[in-house]
């Protein structure tokens, strides 16, 4: 309620699976966090939640809730599963196991990152496994119109939404992961869209592949449109010329 010029935020419970959780934000608490009005950068490290807070406003909520949040760019890395942690015994707490997101934040994630209207800039880092990127990708091509960075380190997203990303108005860097694997037989068809995608906007462009059972050779398709769009950049799979680079991956 009293920050007036607060703009970056960086919540890092700790490392050790043992720990208390010193924060325990309830959805309220940290909702209301994010809608400090000059908050914009988040960075949100190894916290202990089961759900991910709306950036739009909660017209039964409290004051702060009642406004549309501004943050431009949030890092998320790691994360903690609360209930698993909470109804654990003492030895199943000290299990790696505990890293990971519930049903409840996957979710909520997917639902809410996209409620997040002035979101620029979006990490994923670290075990920080979202079971349905594309459900959440999808909320931020339809709603977040000024994102021009994601960076998505773990999980592995649909050629489609790949194709998608791309082609929003103001995207300048993508890092994510593809398998052919979650694709829903549309690969020609997106394959056949992705040669008409402007990709002179681009200053970064990484893509890991997974070569997956299913379109195994979806890859070198997708290489051979890249060389003729961008022939003065994309120069071999596994070299990185000025800022475009693409990169694949042997089988799983």
């Amino acid at each position: 309620m009293n920050s007036k010029y607060l703009k970056e935020l960086e919540l890092f419970l700790t490392e050790d699976i043992e720990s208390r959780d010193f924060f325990n934000f309830s959805e309220e608490a940290l909702e209301s966090l994010l809608k400090i009005p000059t908050l914009e950068n988040v960075y949100l490290h190894t916290l202990r939640l089961d759900f991910f807070p709306k950036g739009t406003p909660t017209l039964d909520g409290n004051e702060m809730m009642k406004k549309q949040s501004n943050v431009k760019e949030f890092k998320l890395r790691y994360w903690l599963h609360k209930k698993r942690y909470d109804d654990a015994n003492d030895e199943e707490q000290n299990n790696y196991w505990n890293y990971g997101l519930s049903p409840e934040f996957n979710n909520s994630f997917a639902t809410n990152i996209g409620t997040y209207v002035h979101l620029e800039r979006l990490e994923l880092m670290g075990m920080f496994e979202i079971d349905n990127i594309d459900a959440g990708l999808n909320n931020i091509i339809n709603n977040c119109p000024n994102l021009v960075e994601f960076k998505n380190t773990y999980d592995s997203c649909k050629l489609e939404t790949l194709v998608k990303l791309i082609q929003m108005p103001n995207i300048k860097l993508i890092h994510t992961n593809i398998d052919s694997d979650l694709s829903d037989g549309t690969e020609e068809f997106q394959l056949d869209k992705l040669k008409h995608c402007d990709l002179s906007k681009l200053e970064k462009f990484r893509i890991h592949y997974y070569i997956s059972s299913k379109y195994p050779n979806l890859h070198e398709k997708i290489y051979t449109i890249l060389k003729k769009t961008c022939p003065r950049l994309v120069m071999d799979y596994k070299e990185e010329i000025e800022n475009f680079t693409f990169t694949k991956s042997g089988p799983y």
